[in-house]
């Protein structure tokens, strides 16, 4: 008999500030494509050192062991872009 395989969990972090509202449901589509959602933050960058702690929460959790996905527009920071191990354009 086969296992079931597990759907990995999955946060979503979205960038309120550079990304429209209207693209909540491919994102989320997007998203559920990855695994089992498991939270959704939606927050405003506002600046540098906003995309920054992004970026670093993105690194910490991959040195936890987490896979990161990233999901974004064309114009998403490289440094956002970089900080996962999959960057997915919208």
């Amino acid at each position: 008999m086969k296992k079931k395989t597990e759907k990995a969990n999955v946060a979503v972090y979205i960038d309120a500030e550079n990304i429209s509202y209207k693209k909540a449901d491919s994102i989320m589509k997007t998203a559920k494509k990855q695994g089992r959602i498991t939270s959704v933050r939606v927050c405003g960058l506002q600046n540098d050192e906003g995309t920054k702690k992004w970026s670093d929460t993105a690194k910490e959790l991959r040195a936890k062991g987490k896979q990161v996905v990233l999901i974004g527009e064309e114009k998403a920071p490289s440094k956002l872009r970089n900080a996962g191990d999959k960057f997915i354009e919208i």
